[in-house]
């Protein structure tokens, strides 16, 4: 994984920018999924070499991209696990994610 990260930020002319959820480091010691800990120490410097924007931070899936407010699991299928918010919306987690990381609180 670093290595094609860092033929990504290689190849790029623009300015990288990296958004990562931010990880409880307490909640995953002593646990297999203590090495993510390391993982993400090891992006952040590679984005800092590269003059990149390292951003951190707790990004949710459970919170409507259109109005904020707190969503519940309307179903799931075998690719997809569907929210639906009390304003209509319906919308994949991983959708709801990304919007959610990109438009932020």
């Amino acid at each position: 994984m670093k290595e094609r990260l860092r033929r990504i930020l290689r190849s790029t002319n623009a300015t990288p920018v990296i958004v990562l959820d931010e990880i409880d480091s307490e909640g995953l010691r002593g646990s297999r999924l203590q090495k993510t800990i390391i993982v993400e120490k090891d992006v952040e410097n590679l984005v800092k070499f590269h003059n990149g924007i390292f951003i951190k931070k707790r990004i949710s899936r459970r919170y409507c991209p259109v109005c904020g407010k707190r969503m519940r699991k309307y179903g799931k299928t075998r690719r997809l696990e569907l929210y639906k918010c009390s304003c209509g919306v319906i919308i994949d987690k991983h959708v709801a994610t990304s919007y959610n990381a990109i438009l932020g609180p």
